[in-house]
């Protein structure tokens, strides 16, 4: 991708093109794929402000000769965002059908039904939350024939604070960062300062950080004005749900603490009881959690193995008896308000670990832990490992 300022793009296209085409026919006929980039925010203006939508989409649109392309081939990312003074508003889980339905007004609900099954749409849980969660949906074929929409997303506003602030602070950490000690202390010593910015988030200098929930739908150029610009009482008190912004920074505080004071004892205990297989996991399932905080929850090969068989359970029948070993149990995940660790118990000598009972595949921990054995992990956590080394032929007697 190039970026390059509009006015001088007629100018650079024409030479350009005209290059390639010198340096081999294949490139005679080559075209370029464009997007208009900084302008998100730029054309604020009232949902029921008709004439001021015309006006600001003239604005950002008045760069470009709409005589000279064709309008069904470019789209636009029309967002809807809903605030509240000293809050937080995000959506609501259990809303996520209705808002899809109100958008895309001309497909039936059992094609809405039916997308939402499907791998097309994504949830996205807030902070760990069953409640407070965003979603991601492609559309299909026929919802884009009828609604004339290609993508939906919403989300919180609540991220600007870490997607624009240090972006090196607040990258998604991997597990395979505890294996060094230098990296595990960096980790610990990050969750102090993006604690400092949670507490002032709070208000602790004066100034409250409010988050929006925000609708983004993606439909083609022509369709700008008329997208995204029904949403009434009824719906907004079914589809978004509002928390005080200081209860909501100060959740994330506390949320963020517990992750330190794991990390910490983790980082206390001697390598050598570092590879006990429960303390491999609890390192994971921490991480795990403290990403969850600021980005979505893990979509890599593993986190629903790992989440799930680190989380509490629930009798997947509710009638059978609890004390009953033989009752069968499933992952509860979301289903007590928010993600929560089966246990941690605390080991005179592990420190803080989970339950023998949460058994994670050795793959999974492999490949989380970026390494090919559980004696390269040993090795690396300083354990002194002796390999057993095996002639191919114990017959035969060493060359040297």
């Amino acid at each position: 991708m190039v970026e390059l300022p509009w006015m001088i793009l007629d100018q650079f296209s024409g030479s350009f093109l005209q290059r390639l085409a010198d340096q081999n026919v294949v490139f005679r006929n080559a075209y370029f794929v464009h997007e208009v980039c900084g302008v998100k925010g730029a054309s604020i203006h009232r949902l029921d402000n008709l004439p001021g939508a015309q006006s600001t989409l003239d604005e950002m649109l008045d760069h470009l000769d709409l005589h000279a392309i064709n309008d069904e081939n470019w789209f636009i990312d029309v967002g809807l965002e809903i605030g509240w003074q000293d809050h937080m508003v995000t959506w609501f889980a259990d809303g996520h059908e209705l808002l899809l339905q109100n958008v895309l007004n001309q497909s039936s609900h059992q094609a809405v039904g039916k997308l939402m099954k499907s791998k097309k749409f994504k949830t996205d849980h807030m902070a760990l939350l069953k409640d407070c969660a965003g979603f991601r949906a492609e559309m299909t074929v026929r919802i884009r024939d009828s609604d004339h929409v290609n993508y939906i997303c919403t989300y919180c506003t609540e991220k600007n604070v870490h997607y624009q602030r240090h972006p090196s602070l607040y990258r998604y950490r991997h597990a395979d960062e505890l294996q060094i000690p230098e990296k595990h202390k960096k980790i610990i010593d990050d969750l102090n300062t993006m604690s400092e910015t949670l507490a002032e988030c709070s208000g602790t200098q004066g100034t409250l950080q409010t988050g929006s929930a925000r609708l983004e739908v993606r439909v083609p150029l022509r369709q700008a004005i008329t997208a995204n610009r029904f949403f009434n009482e009824h719906l907004l008190e079914l589809t978004v749900v509002s928390i005080p912004a200081k209860t909501w920074w100060t959740f994330k505080y506390y949320r963020l603490t517990a992750v330190r004071m794991v990390l910490q004892s983790l980082l206390d205990v001697p390598g050598t009881l570092r590879t006990h297989p429960s303390s491999l996991v609890l390192g994971v399932a921490t991480i795990w959690i403290m990403n969850g905080c600021y980005y979505r929850p893990g979509e890599r090969f593993g986190s629903d193995h790992l989440s799930q068989a680190c989380c509490q359970k629930a009798l997947a029948n509710p009638d059978d008896d609890a004390e009953d070993p033989n009752a069968e149990v499933k992952p509860s995940m979301y289903d007590r308000g928010m993600y929560f660790l089966s246990d941690i118990v605390v080991d005179d000598a592990l420190g803080y670990r989970l339950p023998i009972q949460c058994e994670v595949d050795e793959e999974v921990l492999l490949l989380v832990y970026n390494r090919g054995s559980m004696l390269d992990i040993q090795s690396v956590f300083g354990m002194n490992v002796i390999r057993n080394s095996r002639r191919v032929n114990p017959e035969r007697s060493n060359n040297r």
